[in-house]
């Protein structure tokens, strides 16, 4: 036979249903193929199918690709902002505000609450995250019932007494829908700031409290206009993220007239704030200092009850009369409210017998009007007579420290 007519050696190949053993004409077969292709003892090729088997497997486990069409379309930012364009009356269509606790905060919206140190601001927070939660009035005024994300920044054995304390003044068990995360979460850092937003995303709550904010800021500086702006951005992410109301706890710097600690590019940002004062008195004062888009609530103000045997107070509805000074009104028109009140009958005081009172003691007739409108825009004072022939009186406190219509 000529040389060129000899076949070329084959490389032999494992039949599938192999197990090892192989009669003596096979096992002939193997070693011969091998020895033909130089590979004696045939590790060579056992190697090399072991690489295809480890790829065959590997492929069979590796995830479908995905289907392009399922892609998301990319935009350029022109794009983005071109199809967030609305024309004419289309701005209507966008909805109004939807309150969180009626009056006071909003959903999809970014608040302060600040005061002194010590100065009520957990109890308050605490209160406000049960009673959304439970789906509970909050002092007389509707919630938007839904989980609440609460981030214990700072003081984190101090909670567990106070929300004890809160459930028996409340006679209410702890919601489980309120979430709890005790650790800070730095809001300078994209990365953890990030992992928030996400992990909001997922519990999709109606309210994220952030207590405090200089604990979620270590180490940035709260008057510096760069780091306040990367907190105000983290804050509007985990809103765009759940669409809930960010509550972020904060203080007030040395001089307390001079509002929340810090940049005042914060005030700037946020929907609402809120002040708390505490005068030493046991008695909680809460005022609504700006609200973006409604008038500011009324004050209210609060005791503080104490709960045998959980080493904690809880925040209560304060029973007693609100003063001129606590609803933040001048000293004159503080004045001639509190005149009002101590000379009131049941029908009602004419406006003459009222301004009278307010001139024996210095009010001037010009500011007596100014006082007086004052006082019955804020519904701190009301007519009981007629446009004409208008009777003041003074309304009885609700349980909350609101005022009541009069019968």
């Amino acid at each position: 036979m000529d040389s060129d007519d000899t076949p070329e050696p084959q490389e032999w190949s494992m039949p599938e249903d192999w197990d090892g053993d192989e009669p003596d004409h096979l096992a002939e077969e193997r070693r011969a193929s091998f020895h033909a292709i130089g590979d004696a003892d045939g590790s060579e090729w056992w190697v090399e199918h072991e690489r295809q088997e480890a790829a065959k497997e590997a492929a069979a486990t590796q995830p479908p690709a995905p289907d392009p069409e399922e892609q998301p379309e990319y935009r350029t930012p022109e794009e983005e902002l071109e199809a967030a364009l609305l024309t004419g009356s289309a701005i209507l269509d966008i909805p109004p505000p939807e309150p969180l606790i009626e009056g006071w905060l909003n959903l999809d919206s970014v608040a302060v609450m600040y005061g002194r140190p010590k100065g009520g601001k957990s109890f308050v927070a605490i209160d406000m995250a049960m009673c959304v939660a439970a789906g509970r009035r909050w002092h007389n005024r509707h919630v938007s019932q839904g989980p609440v994300l609460y981030v214990i920044a700072e003081g984190v054995r101090g909670i567990g007494p106070r929300v004890r304390a809160w459930s028996k003044v409340n006679k209410h068990p702890v919601p489980e829908n309120l979430v709890w995360l005790p650790r800070a979460v730095s809001m300078l850092n994209p990365q953890w700031s990030g992992a928030l937003a996400s992990v909001a995303a997922e519990l999709q709550p109606r309210m994220v409290i952030i207590d405090t904010l200089n604990r979620s800021m270590a180490g940035g500086d709260e008057n510096s206009s760069k780091d306040m702006g990367i907190v105000i951005a983290a804050a509007d992410l985990i809103k765009r993220s759940t669409g809930a109301c960010v509550f972020i706890v904060h203080h007030s710097g040395k001089d307390s007239t001079q509002g929340a600690r810090g940049h005042s590019s914060l005030l700037g940002a946020v929907d609402t704030e809120i002040e708390v004062k505490n005068a030493g008195d046991g008695i909680i004062t809460l005022t609504n200092t700006a609200q973006k888009d409604a008038a500011d609530a009324l004050p209210l103000r609060f005791a503080l009850e104490d709960a045998a045997q959980t080493g904690s107070v809880a925040i209560t509805d304060y029973r007693g009369q609100v003063s001129g000074d606590a609803l933040g009104l001048s000293k004159g028109c503080a004045e001639a409210l509190e005149i009002l009140r101590e000379i009131q009958i049941p029908g009602g005081i004419p406006t003459g017998v009222w301004e009278a009172e307010c001139l024996e003691v210095g009010i001037s007739h010009t500011s007596f009007y100014r006082y007086r409108s004052r006082l019955v825009e804020t519904e701190q004072v009301i007519n009981k007579g007629t446009e004409k022939q208008p009777r003041y009186l003074v309304p009885p406190p609700l349980e909350d420290g609101s005022m009541s219509e009069v019968a």
